[in-house]
This record gives structure tokens, sequence and C-alpha cells, in this order.
């Protein structure tokens, strides 16, 4: 979601947990259309990226994750 991305001097970040579930913000390129954000680069398959609560968070913060269910299908049919 567009939410979880955040910009600092025109560069788009998302946080991302790290094995110890600290988090880690992650520079990322973006494909922005109405109302959606796509992530083209800078993002793993397996990357847990932080979806809520960015405003509060830091680098080396931890965080209990929580599952967040994406339908990425519905996502990659809108870029054809």
């Amino acid at each position: 979601p567009q939410l979880c991305a955040f910009t600092i001097q025109d560069k788009y970040y998302v946080f991302v947990l790290d094995k110890d579930n600290k988090a880690r913000s992650k520079n990322i390129t973006t494909l922005e259309r109405y109302k959606d954000c796509f992530i083209t680069n800078g993002l793993k398959l397996g990357d847990r990226v932080v979806v809520d609560g960015i405003q509060q968070l830091r680098d080396g913060a931890m965080v209990i994750p929580k599952e967040y269910l994406v339908d990425s299908a519905r996502f990659t049919s809108q870029l054809n």
C-alpha cells in the first residue's frame, strides 16, 4: 500500500523488518498511477514491509509483526 512509503529528499523509502524484527529503512523505486503506487525496485521476495505506524517508527526499532495479506495477482494485472 502507498501508506507504507515515505519520502526523504524526493526519494521513496519503506521500512522492512530484519530477522530480529528490527525496522530498517530501504530505498525503493515506484511507478505511480491514479490512487495506486507500485514498487518497481528496491525490495526482494520475502522482505517484510511495515504497513502501519511508520510515522513513529525509527531505524533499529523493535517491531511486533502482524500478518497482512495482499492480493498481489490483482496488483500485477493492473500493471498490464
